[in-house]
């Protein structure tokens, strides 16, 4: 009951923080990019309550728990403002049908993480590690050779003509291995130099992923791989001296940040970190899901046609209704953009709206639900490895509010971090710190 309380409090602070940060940051700085507000009346109350019920369900923390907490602080507290805010089209109907679907979803998510389910995994007398290891070692060596002429470090402003030439150049399976990087190879090596027993280990571990996220800005311009890092080292900062009361204070500092940067100036460096703090990272989930539903409640639905490697999977020729331009592309020409821009938004809003409007909603959160069973069985048991874990799934996560979830498994490395979590390797020692 008091752990109840408490997480009732912080995630009230968080909801009023979330809808401050819209109505004044979001909508008087960035309302010429979209933030808008279409109506403003007592159902946002119902928004209100909405955003604090289900992280009251949230208990012990472990990979699945933290899996859907990732998912309501970044996802479901501002696609549940935004979505009331700033669709033009929806009814209010509708509104609350979604908003109801999605709250409801949100606490089995939560109720799913919370059962003490058998684990499942494969014990095998090999060091799994070693395995990964050589095979992500063997990519950045081969993707190093065959690209290295055309590595270049561009400042934040170039990094998109330099993607734009590059990313032509890919062919095969080195078109997966950005978004592996992100992912799951850069999460990998970074958390097992954290809780890895040997130092010399564990700055082999560091220095690979560094070379991995420099291989992929220099020749890609990717950010997401530089930002990776201390959003990393943040969850391991509070995994280790937080871990029994995580929830809170996630909550409580993300609520103080919001709050923070609000009232620094949008000069300099300080509009940039604002930015992508607060508008790139924090509310975007919201930005991209009412615009996704604008957009394909009126030109129609992709009816999972844009899921390629399904199709492939199934071996059906399928058409799919938007040509050559992917649902990113497609929103980019909608707001006055290009189709160098590319407006990919979460799972929500690309396997659920745009895939087949508010039943797409319903079908993809099922699936969720079996794939967080399925990281409850094949999570530890052990303390250390739990960190371990979800430090790995951070780059995965990160993928889920940008891609669909079809994509983050099969093109994003969730697919890897299962693979990886199936196999229980007894050779693997982790440092023996104390939680």
């Amino acid at each position: 009951m008091k752990n109840t309380i408490k997480l009732l409090i912080f995630g009230i602070l968080y909801s009023v923080s979330f809808l401050i940060l819209y109505l004044y940051y979001l909508v008087p700085v960035w309302g010429i990019d979209g933030y808008d507000i279409y109506r403003a009346n007592p159902y946002l109350l119902i928004c209100f309550v909405y955003t604090i019920l289900p992280i009251i369900f949230a208990k012990e923390l472990n990979l699945s728990s933290f899996i859907s907490f990732f998912i309501y602080f970044l996802m479901y507290v501002p696609v549940i403002y935004t979505l009331y805010f700033n669709s033009k089209i929806i009814s209010y109907v509708e509104l609350f049908i979604i908003h109801t679907l999605l709250m409801l979803f949100m606490i089995l998510f939560f109720w799913i993480s919370n059962l003490n389910l058998k684990k499942f995994h494969i014990k095998i007398g090999f060091d799994k590690d070693f395995i990964f290891t050589i095979f992500f070692v063997f990519i950045l060596i081969i993707y190093i050779y065959k690209y290295k002429s055309f590595f270049s470090l561009k400042n934040f402003n170039e990094i998109y003509l330099l993607r734009k030439e590059n990313v032509e150049m890919l062919r095969g399976i080195s078109r997966y291995i950005p978004m592996w990087s992100v992912g799951i190879i850069i999460p990998y090596f970074f958390s097992l130099n954290l809780y890895k027993r040997d130092l010399k280990i564990r700055l082999v571990y560091l220095g690979i992923s560094i070379i991995y996220a420099f291989v992929m800005y220099a020749f890609l311009g990717m950010k997401s791989v530089i930002f990776i890092f201390p959003f990393m080292f943040g969850i391991y900062f509070v995994l280790k001296y937080f871990k029994k009361s995580f929830f809170h204070f996630i909550l409580l500092v993300l609520s103080l940040i919001v709050l923070s940067l609000i009232l620094l100036p949008d000069v300099g460096i300080l509009y940039w970190i604002k930015s992508i703090i607060l508008q790139r990272t924090l509310a975007v989930s919201g930005w991209t899901m009412s615009k996704y539903y604008d957009y394909f409640t009126e030109v129609g639905y992709s009816y999972y046609t844009h899921v390629d490697i399904l199709n492939k999977f199934l071996g059906i020729d399928v058409y799919y209704p938007f040509g050559s331009l992917g649902f990113g592309q497609l929103i980019a020409l909608e707001i006055g953009a290009t189709t160098d821009a590319s407006f990919n938004a979460n799972f929500w809003a690309t396997d659920g709206i745009a895939a087949f409007g508010i039943p797409g909603l319903i079908i993809i959160n099922i699936i969720s639900l079996f794939l967080l069973i399925i990281f409850n069985l094949l999570s530890s048991k052990n303390e250390l490895i739990i960190k371990q874990q979800i430090i790995m799934c951070t780059g995965f996560l990160m993928n889920l509010t940008n891609v669909g979830l079809f994509e983050s498994l099969l093109n994003g490395g969730g697919f890897f971090i299962i693979i990886y979590l199936l196999f229980n390797s007894e050779r693997v020692s982790y440092e023996n710190r104390a939680s």
